[in-house]
């Protein structure tokens, strides 16, 4: 006997807490293409010079239904 119940699809999401990992970009020293931190315009433009980025993950996952 079939249940004429409509399942719909389902999407759940999971965020990671926020993370400090060091810049790829200037690999956590904080200068940009080796140059000194003399001036502000040397400093790495994603870490604004800190050598650190906060990072975060979201993962969205769509369940779909089991159709027979």
């Amino acid at each position: 006997m079939k249940d004429n119940t409509e399942i719909s699809e389902k999407t759940r999401n999971y965020t990671q807490q926020p993370r400090i990992e060091v810049c790829r970009n200037c690999h956590g020293t904080g200068v940009a293409d080796g140059e000194s931190l003399l001036r502000p315009e040397d400093r790495c433009p994603v870490c604004n010079g800190s050598g650190r980025v906060i990072k975060m993950k979201t993962v969205i996952i769509n369940i779909r239904p089991y159709n027979d």
